[in-house]
């Protein structure tokens, strides 16, 4: 019992370790079919920034529809191969999905939290591949990070009372 939990924490350690190192290389390249669904993914986050932000709840779940089969798509296509190079893109994918996939049974005072983690997830997946360029905010008053096309900070998250809260932070 007692080298089975010893395993388990050695196992966790080297995860914990193999996602931070690759998060620190810097922006690493992914083959064509990969880069086309993470750049949908990044586009459709996009969309669900700007329904959020203009209160178009049609749009925003039409967007997570896709959202959520784009990213098991995403996840499918990387060959074994890759799994192994990029396990944190694959845990992010992972993380995104399992989120949106519990969206629908989501209570409404939730709704907001889950999408505060699915562009948390999003943000990391810009940051960390090189993609289609999309300007990352994060806002100091209400703690959230986003990704939109546009110049000028849109809060999605408290539009109205933070509407133009965001550092540009890439």
């Amino acid at each position: 019992m007692e080298f089975n939990k010893f395993r388990l924490v050695i196992v966790a350690l080297l995860l914990s370790l193999s996602m931070h190192s690759e998060a620190r290389r810097g922006p690493q390249s992914v083959d064509p079919s990969t880069r086309t669904y993470l750049n949908q993914v990044l586009e459709l986050a996009n969309q669900i920034h700007s329904a959020l932000f203009s209160n178009d709840f049609s749009k925003m779940d039409e967007s997570i529809t896709q959202l959520l089969g784009v990213t098991g798509e995403a996840k499918q296509r990387l060959s074994k191969k890759d799994r192994g190079k990029f396990f944190y893109l694959s845990e992010v994918l992972s993380s995104i999905r399992k989120t949106l996939i519990r969206w629908e049974i989501t209570p409404e005072e939730k709704k907001q939290e889950s999408l505060r983690a699915v562009f948390n997830d999003v943000v990391q997946i810009a940051r960390n591949y090189k993609l289609d360029k999309y300007r990352l905010f994060f806002c100091s008053k209400d703690r959230s990070v986003w990704l939109q096309k546009s110049r000028r900070a849109l809060n999605p998250f408290s539009p109205k009372t933070h509407k133009h809260c965001g550092n540009l932070i890439r």
